[in-house]
């Protein structure tokens, strides 16, 4: 244990949630590889339901070692926030307590820091020297790249930017006042919202969970991408908005499209086929801006938002439609992809317009029905 009057210069920051079975062969673990330094171990606890509360506690009697419980869990990064506000040493490092992250390589994660090579030290499973479990499936392999991929424009160079074990100095954590994670990728909001950090990346061996369950979740996945979403915002303020737009247009027009060409083929008068399958991509466009503002912060208002929001699907079904009778009328072979599609793009363009003008969008819809 460390004496009272000393100040621990390391904090091991760990979030758990039912890792009783692997806590007591961990923190024996990284006492060893500590030994002769001032350390703390920080147990974040969620709820857990398998007793690992009781057995850090037991573990504290005989490790420097203090647990925080938390009765409103908001995710893994909330608790490696929290682990992060009460650490008490210059110097933290996140790791998981399932054994996926090697406690022999702390040393080398904070020897970088002490050397002041870096502010920023990622655990990395993608640079030379490093492993991970030949076991891993290739489902597993595939969604881990297409995940780092995702990420790679919001951190420059860094290779495993999907590392959940890091150091980082004092510093880090005490100037990012911006930090807003969701899910489980608190290492990638630090690097995407930390100008000018020095980053390197240490080799580790990545290993396969020994006890209890994963708690990679198909949710946490669709987390991780409102994650980006919020990411890709922060760092790229006026291509992001614009971006989503298009892939949000995209996807409404490839499920829209087969129901125009659908009710074309039933012999439906064009003008009706397009005002129907309009309505449809508006309804899925709805659906992913209301996906995407839960995870945002307090909505915007505007006056009367529904009555807004209605009027501009009446203009867009005008100019739609009138878009459509004049390509009807001028193209030689207007067949029903091409005059859906040009319709669409200038329903579109209007949609857009008029939201930038009447700064209109859905935040102002849901805060109108929680009224």
């Amino acid at each position: 244990m460390i004496p009272e009057n000393q100040t621990p210069e390391i904090s091991i920051v760990i979030p758990t949630l039912n890792e009783a079975g692997n806590l007591p062969r961990l923190v024996p673990a990284i006492a060893t590889v500590l030994t002769g330094r001032r350390f703390e171990i920080i147990i974040v606890d969620d709820k857990s339901s398998d007793g690992t509360p009781q057995t850090a506690l037991e573990l504290a009697n005989r490790y420097p070692l203090r647990l925080i419980e938390r009765m409103q869990p908001d995710g893994l990064s909330g608790a490696v926030l929290k682990g992060l506000a009460a650490a008490r040493g210059d110097i933290a490092v996140v790791m998981d307590a399932d054994f996926q992250h090697p406690p022999e390589a702390l040393p080398h994660l904070i020897e970088s820091l002490e050397k002041d090579e870096a502010d920023f030290v990622v655990g990395s499973r993608h640079v030379t020297g490093a492993s991970t479990d030949v076991t891993w499936g290739t489902f597993r392999k595939l969604n881990s790249a297409v995940a780092r991929l995702l990420a790679r424009p919001l951190c420059g160079d860094v290779k495993d930017t999907m590392s959940g074990f890091f150091g980082l100095k004092r510093h880090v954590w005490n100037s990012s006042a911006q930090l807003a994670p969701l899910g489980y990728k608190i290492g990638l909001e630090f690097l995407c919202k930390c100008p000018g950090l020095r980053v390197r990346e240490i080799p580790i061996h990545f290993g396969l969970r020994e006890e209890g369950q994963s708690k990679l979740s198909l949710k946490q996945q669709f987390r991780y991408l409102e994650h980006l979403s919020r990411l890709y915002d922060f760092k790229f303020p006026r291509f992001s908005p614009i971006a989503k737009f298009v892939a949000a247009f995209a996807l409404t027009w490839s499920m829209a499209l087969p129901l125009f060409l659908g009710l074309t083929a039933l012999g439906w008068p064009p003008h009706i086929s397009f005002s129907i399958a309009l309505l449809f991509s508006h309804g899925v466009h709805a659906l992913l801006h209301w996906r995407y503002l839960n995870t945002e912060g307090v909505p915007e208002t505007v006056t009367h938002p529904w009555v807004g929001f209605i009027g501009m699907i009446f203009a867009e079904l005008l100019v739609g439609n009138l878009t459509l009778w004049w390509l009807l009328a001028e193209l030689r072979a207007p067949t029903p992809i091409k005059i859906f599609t040009i319709a669409t793009i200038v329903t579109a363009v209007c949609r857009y317009m008029l939201r930038k003008e009447l700064r209109h969008d859905l935040r102002s819809l849901k805060a109108a029905l929680s009224r």
